[in-house]
Formats: C-alpha cells, structure tokens, sequence
C-alpha cells in the first residue's frame, strides 16, 4: 500500500504541547474523535507484555470513519476538520464536541508512534486507508493510499511505544476521571456506549442528582453567549472536577484547583458556546487567561457553595424529623422560648454533622442511635468546648460497648453515670496531687503551712473513710474542739488558717472537725482528724494525748448527755514508731488501724502512706475500667486551680516541672487544668 506524506502546518510547539497533555487527556479525545464520528461504540484497551508493562493502547470505533478526501486537510493545520461546517455530526445530527481536531495531535501524550486505521464509505463503496503519526518526525503526516474492503465503517487507533504511567488508564481515578468527562454527552445520547479496559462508563449507574442554574451572561465584544452551571452529584465516591463545557454541557477544558463544598461528590459544568472558541484559538489555557472566563469561574463557585448549603440545609430537616418519627430525638415537644430553640438549633447542627460524617450512623439500632442523639445533647450543654472529644470517644465505641452503655441507661441518668465517672477521676487526680504534696521533698518545703493543707482537706474528708464524705462543719463542734485543745498541747490549731508563722511559734498540729446530721435529731457523729506536723514520728505521749483528747470532747457538756452522738478520731502523721504499731495491731480492729472502738468513740491512727494506699486501693477497680490516669502535673494544676484562695501566691520549686518530665512551660504558678 502506497503512502503519500504531508507536510504538518502547525507549529512544533505546539505538537510539543500537546503530547504533554495527561494520559486521561490523550484517551479522551480520542474517544471524542470517535464519538464526533456518529460511533455508538468506542472500546479502549491496553495490551500487556510478558513482564506486566504496557505495550500497546488500541482504541476501536464503529462509527463512519474518516473520509480519504478530508484526511490531508484533518491532520495537516489546525481548523481543517469537517467538523468546522457545522454543530452536529453528519449521520445521527449528534452535538459535536470540537472544531478545530487539535484532539488528534494529543495522542502523542500516550505514545510516540500513532497509527489510524480507517474504513469509510463513500458513493456505496467501502473503502480504508491508514495515517501515520510519529514523534521523531512530528511536522510530517504520512497517508496510504485507499484500497476497497467489506469491512464495516469505523477506525482503529493503536498507538506505541507508550509513555510512561500508561497502565493508570485502568487504575480508579482515570476510569471516574473520564465517566465524569462523558456524564453529559452519554446522558444525552444513551445509543452510544464507551468502554474503557472492561469499564463501561455509564454515568447513570452512580448518578444520585442533577441540578442547574443559570449564571450571567458573558459578553465579548459585540456578542453575548448564555452560560449556566450543571452540577450532578454521585453516589460514589469521586474527586470533585470543575470543566468548562460547550453549551450542551460537553467538556473542552479541566480546570485546576479544588471546588470547595460543605459536602458532596459532584462534577460540575459550566457550560457555554463561548468556552469552545477560546479554547480551541488556544486563547485560554487556564482560568486566568481571560477576564471573562474567570469571571464566570468565580459565579460558578459561588453557586456551587449555595447548592450545597441549602442542600445541606433541606438534608438536616429531613433527618431531624426521621428522627422524630423514629423517637430518638433527644428533645419533647415544642421550643418553650428562643433560648431553647436555640439550644435545639446547636443540637441539630452538630448531630446532622456527625450523621453525615459516620456512614453507620444511620445504620444503627434505634437504641443506640438514641443514646449518641442524647450524649450529644448532654455533651453541648455540659461544656461545648469539650463537644470533639466525646464525639470522638463516643462515636467508636465498639458495638458490644454501645450495648453495655445503652442497657446501663435503662437504670440509670445519663448525667448521674457522667457524675459518677467524674468523682472516680476527680479522686485520683485529687489523691496524686496529695501524694506529691507530702512525699516529694521539694513540694514538702514549698507547702509548709499545714493549715493550706488542713483547708484543701476539710472538702475531702473521703480521704479519711468513705463514711465520712459530705460531712460538714459544724460551729458547735469547733468551739467544743476548741474548749479540749489544752489536752493535745500549746501548739495546735483547730479548724483555723495559721497566719503567723514564726521561729517563737514554730509549726504546730492541726485539727479538722466535721459532723454529719444524716440520722433524728439526736442521732448524729462527729469526726476529728489531727493532722501532726511534718517530721513528727508518733509515739506513746502522742497516743495517750488523742486518747485524753477524745474522752474530753466526748465528756463535753454539749454533747455528753446526747445518747445518739459517735466520735470518729483520727490521728493522722508521717510515720510513728514501734509503741504505735503494737498498739495498732493488739486493737480492736488492726486491718482498720483502730486502738479504741466503743458505743460512742472509736479512734484511729494511720500515716499519710497508709492513707493514700487504702484510697487507691478503693478506687482502683473502677480507675482500672475507667482507664483513668493522672499525671503529677495535672493533678497538681488541678488542686491548685480548685484551692487558687488557700494556695495564693504559692510556686513550685525551681525546675520542677522540668524535672519530672513537663517541657510544656516553665516552673512557677501551674495553669488552670
């Protein structure tokens, strides 16, 4: 078969442009070319070599082919193809998607050597011929010349000596590249079918919607074209592509840059006659090149936002009343007032969101659905600040957790469990702060007040037995403490801040006295707690001294023919010595550490060691499911944020926040937790 060869009267650059178009790019103008060609069917494929590498891209149609007479004036100069005549194809009136047939240079973007295999019919006689294309000569154009064949109308195009990256042509992102690039045209034309690798791309499988709007006029010159958006939107998963299209809605040009959304998977078109004409002069290549073109780019997005928003909007209602008709809505009746309406509002926002953001949301049981409705309510009037994270830790709560949470709701208030929680971390954040204060010897010389001490401790009485929590204080008894604190020594302090601290003076015991009035009137104990100063090691006078001490306030006047009244003393120190230990363990109750335990006194005496260690040991199941912890800092900062009036103007040591591992700021006043 004989050849004739052209002379290409383009420029070299701008065949060098053109083969650096995408791979995606190259495939789908080919696929146009073949659409533009009356094809109802255009099959892609990719041959593979022995070691899995590409070897060849063959694109097949079965439309009217090329005519001999037009292909030297197609592929010599850019504006030589047929389809500069007209708007719509020869044989089935379709829209046409170009003029100019720069598409058929792009194929130098897939590979260097193109070879167009041709039938066409023409005065009843079917006749082929073939076009060469090759990047070492790409200003020349070689054309064989026709012979008669059987075979029916349409063209092959097989393209070597492949690019690289050419086996992305079947990879995910390229098959929902060119779907969205044909959604339009195969929507309008459902006799043509495109199949790419095995892929057929069928935009009506995986379209969910498909809206649009029209946008203002462009105006150039003395001509005015129409220009509008179209936004279909998918029900899988696709990146988000804005093109600029023919007024039927025909891509010419991808733009770059994310579209930003509040939600959606979309492809959107903005479509007029006079993005063809630019584009195909080659006068706009991206969005800044013409001031009207971005103009309209900019409206576009604008758009784009609105939909989605009011489509976001009209999606929150519909779900709210789902909800409702669901009775899982956190809420009853009507908004009594605009507070809470605006409650309900803030709800409603955040818990739309979270549905739309956790696929199997939605899914759920309606009990479960109900609790995260309801911890989501709880969490925003609790404290919105912290709204994240219990999304977070809520919303991956394994499904047999859900079960256990949403069956404990059964019996109990969300907000009493929350509570209950709260008191098991508050504790123990509480009692590690404690353990610094009296066994880390640089805090032991910074606090050296016992009555700082003495004061954060009056609102924990827990501390000193479960029994005694919520115990308040009580006036009679601190003047009946008072009125005995001769027995216990010159230098002690009852239920008082130590003001003056001098060398005279010294550092003295302190007493902590509280009552609890849950019982009859007459009914009622009272607890009395000393606290020894830092380095006493107790010993037998200490012992004797509490002893006297608790007969006398027990003997008072004002309590002594109270029949219902019980005394709880304590005795509270670092250490204490053999004399206490033996008394300890010959007493009546040595696990409890008590040396007297009768009708109306009972006293007690432990270190502050063995007084930590009995209050974890007490939290430490429920701490251990919780899976609570507590750092030195933090609780550190936790005490002194909640006793900010008994620890004014008190610092930590020099570098110790350093020292134990804090490289979040420097020594000095801890911050609020």
């Amino acid at each position: 078969m004989a050849e004739q060869s052209y002379q290409l009267e383009v420029k070299p650059d701008f065949i060098a442009r053109q083969s650096r178009s995408s791979v995606e790019t190259g495939i789908a103008e080919l696929i146009w070319n073949a659409l533009d060609a009356d094809a109802q069917s255009v099959n892609v494929e990719v041959t593979f070599g022995v070691l899995g590498n590409a070897e060849v891209v063959r694109v097949r149609d079965d439309g009217s082919g090329i005519l001999y007479s037009e292909a030297p004036a197609l592929f010599k100069s850019l504006g030589g193809s047929w389809k500069g005549g007209g708007k719509l194809t020869r044989r089935r009136r379709r829209e046409l998607h170009g003029k100019e047939g720069r598409g058929r240079f792009r194929a130098l973007s897939i590979g260097s050597d193109i070879l167009w295999e041709t039938v066409f019919e023409e005065n009843g006689k079917r006749r082929k011929f073939k076009i060469r294309l090759s990047e070492e000569q790409p200003d020349k154009v070689r054309i064989s010349d026709p012979e008669d064949t059987d075979s029916p109308t349409g063209t092959k195009v097989t393209i070597r000596n492949l690019k690289k990256n050419i086996e992305r042509i079947s990879s995910q992102d390229s098959l929902e590249y060119l779907s969205q690039v044909f959604a339009v045209y195969l929507m309008a034309y459902r006799d043509a079918k495109v199949e790419v690798c095995g892929n057929d791309l069928d935009p009506m499988v995986a379209m969910a919607s498909d809206s649009s709007y029209e946008l203002s006029a462009i105006n150039d010159g003395d001509a005015t074209y129409a220009c509008s958006l179209r936004i279909i939107e998918w029900s899988t998963k696709t990146r988000r592509l804005l093109f600029l299209a023919n007024e039927k809605g025909f891509p010419v040009l991808q733009l770059d840059g994310k579209i930003h959304a509040d939600s959606g998977d979309f492809s959107a078109y903005l479509q007029s006659d006079f993005f063809p004409t630019v584009v195909d002069s080659a006068d706009v290549i991206s969005a800044s090149d013409r001031s009207e073109v971005k103009q309209a780019i900019d409206d576009a997005r604008q758009q784009i936002k609105a939909h989605f928003r009011e489509k976001g909007k009209q999606f929150g209602r519909d779900l709210v009343e789902l909800w409702k008709a669901q009775k899982v809505y956190p809420f009853e009746g009507e908004a009594k007032d605009s507070i809470e309406r605006a409650e309900r509002q803030m709800f409603e926002t955040v818990a739309v969101a979270v549905s739309h953001s956790v696929p199997e949301f939605e899914d759920s049981p309606a009990q479960a659905k109900a609790l995260h409705l309801n911890l989501l309510k709880h969490a925003i009037e609790r404290s919105p600040e912290e709204l994240q994270r219990i999304l977070n830790e809520v919303l991956k709560l394994p499904k047999k957790k859900q079960a256990e949470l949403a069956e404990l709701l059964d019996h109990s208030e969300l907000s009493d469990i929350i509570s209950a929680a709260a008191v098991v971390g508050g504790r123990v954040k509480f009692l590690t702060g404690l353990r610094s204060i009296l066994f880390d010897p640089d805090l032991r010389r910074t606090v050296k007040e016992r009555s700082q001490l003495h004061k954060i401790l009056e609102g924990n009485t827990w501390v000193f037995g479960e029994r005694y929590n919520l115990w308040a204080s009580d006036k009679e008894l601190t003047n009946v403490l008072k009125a005995c604190v001769d027995r216990l020594g010159d230098d002690c302090v009852v239920d008082e801040r130590v003001t003056v601290l001098d060398k005279a003076r010294g550092i003295v015991d302190l007493v902590l006295g509280r009552t609890n009035k849950a019982g009859a009137a007459d009914e009622y104990d009272n607890l009395v707690v000393e606290l020894k100063a830092p380095k006493v090691t107790l010993n037998s006078e200490h012992v004797v001294q509490i002893e006297k001490y608790a007969d006398a306030v027990a003997r008072d006047q004002r309590f002594h023919r109270v029949m219902g009244v019980r005394w709880h003393f304590w005795l509270i120190a670092d250490e204490y010595d053999q004399y206490v230990e033996s008394r300890i363990s010959g007493g009546p109750n040595p696990r409890l550490r008590l040396i007297r335990n009768d009708d109306r006194v009972r006293i007690g005496i432990k270190t502050w060691g063995e007084v930590l260690d009995d209050n974890f040991a007490r939290l430490s199941f429920v701490q251990e499911r919780l899976r609570f912890e507590a750092t030195e800092q933090e609780a550190l900062a936790s005490i002194q944020f909640d006793y900010q009036d008994i620890l004014q103007g008190l610092t930590l040591p020099d570098n110790w926040l350093e020292e134990k591992g804090n490289d979040e700021g420097p020594a000095g006043l801890l911050p609020p937790p």
